[in-house]
């Protein structure tokens, strides 16, 4: 185990940082750009997205999304209430 992970705070408050993301497209690992890319969505496979506010079922958190969530809580060690 690297030394930076034996600093960091155990991850176990925040068992999974999507719970604590506005799920919407911006936060969406389907969004591609204007496209959406997720098969059942609000706009279908390759449809444009016209409202970056929009949650469809098909909603997973993106890499980025998760990242600075972790980070935040690893920054805080207080995790957010889930949206």
């Amino acid at each position: 185990m690297s030394k930076e992970m034996k600093n960091k705070k155990h991850f176990k408050r925040l068992t999974d940082p999507s719970d604590y993301v506005e799920k919407n497209c911006e936060t969406c690992k389907f969004n591609f750009g204007e496209i959406c890319a997720a098969h059942d969505s609000l706009y279908g496979y390759g449809g444009k997205i016209t409202d970056y506010n929009a949650v469809c079922d098909e909603w997973d958190i993106t890499l980025e999304a998760f990242s600075e969530e972790r980070e935040r809580y690893y920054e805080t060690g207080i995790s957010k209430k889930p949206k």
